[in-house]
């Protein structure tokens, strides 16, 4: 689900309430990414250096082996960073791969130990310099992640490309045990 929708320029909403959370790491998480393409090479500093290394461990395998997995994650990495501006019917493909992802085990390089993926990293499709972090709710489940504080506020549409926030409220407190936040 998308942090917020005005920002994609949905034109039927006039505002859209919104949440932000400050989260503390309690454990490490184990986290894969997702590739970059020919769409976004080289506007990505995080993930460009991760593909490099990636494609690095590649080199040492059978070339012809490989290359159709690696043709296939540039065809994800296509699907995670798609803008769709009106509904989500075009996140299918991206969100079956994230529940794909979340189902398997990988190797924790840490301790070289097979765990669950915790979260996948990926290029945003908003701002091609930043990444965006897809978190299993495991993460919290587990203890791996706590939030530590919250604030909601409204953003308004002003026209089709600006937007502003008003009612700026943080939580009062917050429950970790049972997801409850108390925000008057």
């Amino acid at each position: 689900m998308e942090t917020s929708d005005i920002v994609r320029n949905n034109r039927d909403r006039e505002y859209q309430i919104v949440t932000f959370g400050a989260w503390e790491i309690k454990e490490p998480l184990v986290t894969t990414f997702i590739l970059e393409n020919n769409d976004i090479i080289r506007l990505n500093e995080r993930i460009e250096k991760l593909t490099t290394q990636f494609r690095r461990y590649f080199q040492y395998i059978d070339n012809i082996k490989t290359q159709p997995y690696l043709r296939f994650l540039e065809f994800m990495s296509e699907k995670f960073i798609q803008n769709e501006p009106k509904g989500y019917s075009k996140y299918k493909i991206s969100c079956a791969f994230s529940n794909y992802i979340f189902s398997k085990k990988g190797n924790d390089l840490s301790d070289n130990k097979v765990k669950n993926i915790d979260a996948i990293i990926y290029t945003s499709a908003i701002d091609s310099t930043s990444v965006n972090f897809s978190v299993h709710p495991r993460a919290i489940e587990n203890g791996k992640l706590k939030i530590i504080a919250a604030c909601k506020s409204t953003m308004r549409k002003l026209n089709r490309k600006h937007y502003y926030e008003e009612n700026l409220v943080e939580a009062k407190s917050i429950d970790n045990n049972s997801g409850l936040i108390k925000w008057v």
